[in-house]
């Protein structure tokens, strides 16, 4: 009981941070991913000469070298996608434990940056274990 009071705390520390970040996040993932994706998608089946896709003629599409590609790069962009949202909730959450507010000094930009910059880090220091040491930390309080 104690540790779920202590997580509504830090949600609700930085509610107004965490939901914007979501909101906006969102919004813009539907706007500009949603239609990358399908663009992809009809590249590919047009350099793959496909009109349509049936029952008949998946296995064949998902078989060629440039569907396989494709799929590839979507699993790459998917992951840094993934890889920044995580990283700025965290961050949010971090910073609700800290009592640390997002204002001024940190504001909602600095937020996405440090995100932003978290992800790329880890990306190219390929480090996972700081998700681990921070909810270690989190549960040994």
């Amino acid at each position: 009981m104690k540790t779920i009071k202590k997580i509504i705390r830090m949600i609700t520390y930085n509610i107004w941070s965490l939901v914007g970040f979501e909101v906006i996040f969102k919004l813009l993932s539907f706007a500009i991913f949603t239609p990358l994706f399908f663009s992809l998608f009809d590249l590919v089946m047009r350099l793959t000469g496909y009109k349509y896709l049936t029952l008949e003629n998946i296995a064949s599409f998902l078989s060629n070298p440039k569907t396989i590609g494709m799929l590839l790069v979507l699993i790459i962009l998917m992951t840094i996608y993934t890889m920044f949202d995580i990283t700025t909730i965290i961050i949010i959450l971090n910073q609700s434990y800290q009592k640390t507010k997002n204002e001024r000094n940190n504001r909602r930009g600095n937020v996405y940056q440090n995100g932003n910059c978290n992800t790329a880090e880890r990306i190219k220091r390929n480090q996972n274990c700081t998700i681990n040491r921070k909810i270690h930390s989190f549960y040994k309080d």
